[in-house]
């Protein structure tokens, strides 16, 4: 086991060594970029799996397009207006994937993965889902600190957002003010903010609550920026979903107990 233990590190150390090498071409190529076109602030890209999320996408692109200077979103054949909603922004990219209904283990090789196209072209990516917010009184600031400090991956602090009533978009009151009562959930202080340069691979686990970055490590717990998990809003509306992410639990969801929390019973569930 020692051994195994040896080889697994000795090829981890030769991939991350000879990338972050790769890199530092890239890192060249965006200062370069930036200098050109007097860019002061980091340049952020953002990436996130979606399937019918017509009623979150406003209010996720009004949250992000402050700080966000590009999102690609990787769409699960939506049967509601979300393609509509994600084409209609010249500020995205929509990229549809095929899989056996809801399945972790595709969105992980997803999340694992979309974030290196942004080598060379932003200073930070957010590699998050559709209801994740990350969330700072001055999100602009706090990045342009984490960056002059090198932080490469940063973890925030996680929080389960609730709301009996499900809210209504408005383009004055943005979700984090309309919904701002939450529970502390550990499980979401999710590593969805990372430098691409930095980090060679970032090895999520399912769902993202866990990963194992390779690279130049330097992370930051004590920043202020939350992680907001935006699921609970208005129980029938949380209730109906289940229902829809029910009859789309792919085998090897079922198999590995990924998603279970979606056969709960619906008495559990409003409880």
């Amino acid at each position: 086991s020692i051994l195994k233990w040896l080889r697994a590190k000795s090829i981890e150390n030769i991939h991350t060594y000879s990338h972050l090498f790769l890199n530092l071409f890239y890192l060249l190529r965006l200062k370069a970029h930036k200098i050109i076109h007097h860019i002061n602030r980091p340049i952020i890209h953002y990436y996130a799996v979606c399937w019918n999320e017509e009623r979150m996408l406003p209010f996720m692109f009004q949250h992000y397009e402050s700080f966000v200077n590009h999102f690609t979103i990787y769409d699960n054949h939506s049967t509601d207006n979300s393609a509509n909603l994600i084409l209609s922004r010249d500020d995205t990219t929509l990229i549809e994937f095929d899989s056996d209904g809801f399945c972790d283990n595709i969105h992980n090789d997803i999340k694992n993965s979309c974030w290196k196209k942004s080598r060379g072209h932003a200073d930070y990516v957010i590699v998050c889902d559709i209801d994740e917010f990350l969330y700072h009184p001055n999100i602009k600031k706090e990045i342009s600190k984490l960056k002059r400090q090198h932080i490469s991956v940063v973890q925030p602090i996680g929080f389960n957002m609730f709301n009996e009533n499900p809210p209504e978009y408005q383009t004055d009151n943005p979700l984090p003010r309309q919904t701002s009562t939450g529970l502390r959930a550990p499980m979401f202080d999710k590593c969805i903010l990372f430098d691409p340069h930095a980090i060679v691979e970032i090895n999520y686990k399912p769902g993202a609550h866990e990963c194992h970055p390779w690279g130049r490590i330097k992370t930051s717990t004590n920043t202020g920026i939350k992680l907001l998990h935006y699921k609970n809003l208005g129980i029938e509306q949380v209730l109906q979903r289940n229902r829809l992410y029910v009859q789309r639990l792919s085998k090897d969801n079922i198999e590995n107990r990924y998603g279970i929390e979606y056969l709960r019973n619906e008495e559990t569930i409003v409880k």
